[in-house]
């Protein structure tokens, strides 16, 4: 007779997919790698970076006293040079890795 109970299916519906709608919402946030921000501990990776930013000066530092040591040890086996086979023991002996380093 009178049509009381459609106005609450409509309302009723219109609450269900309202939720569905804040539900995809919601889901696309939380599960969104790019913006989810859930979980990061910014000190940390700011450690990270500056540990790794130490790690490649101190790599830097050896590569280059390496060089340092290639260079002063091939100077004097290098036969090309005029010292004396006395003097290239005594300048190979004095030249050690750790006064170069």
């Amino acid at each position: 007779m009178y049509k009381l109970d459609l106005p609450i299916d409509l309302k009723e519906a219109a609450a269900i997919e309202r939720r569905r709608n804040l539900e995809e919402q919601r889901k696309a946030r939380i599960f969104n790698s790019k913006t989810r921000i859930i979980g990061v501990d910014e000190q940390a990776l700011k450690q990270q970076v500056k540990d790794r930013q130490q790690q490649e000066q101190r790599d830097r530092q050896r590569h280059e006293a390496f060089g340092k040591f290639e260079r002063h040890t091939s100077l004097s086996i290098n036969p090309s040079t005029s010292l004396n086979r006395k003097s290239q023991t005594q300048l190979v002996s004095s030249t050690s890795i750790s006064t170069i380093i």
